[in-house]
């Protein structure tokens, strides 16, 4: 089963996420690779580096085939800022 992984920034304080402040574009993944859960420290590049952020929702949307199986699946991970004192946000490199 095809697996894409979309990040959305939710802002302190914000009741629905931004389309804008991480990149656009989805993660195609496979069966052995993890889905970060709630509470999980993410770190994500872009043109200026590394950025942390805390996992603060998930959503599962699956798509069918005519026959009822699983064609695959979209999972919207919601992030949000996290305290640069928190445990995992350092990492060494």
């Amino acid at each position: 089963m095809k697996i894409d992984i979309k990040f959305q920034y939710l802002a302190p304080g914000a009741s629905r996420p931004d389309d804008k402040t991480l990149p656009n574009g989805a993660l195609e993944i496979d069966n052995n690779n993890v889905i970060p859960a709630l509470g999980d420290i993410i770190s994500i590049s872009d043109k200026n580096g590394f950025r942390s952020f805390k996992v603060a929702g998930r959503n599962f949307v699956y798509g069918y085939t005519l026959s009822g199986e699983v064609a695959g699946c979209t999972v919207f991970i919601t992030v949000t800022d996290v305290s640069e004192d928190e445990i995992g946000v350092d990492i060494k490199e």
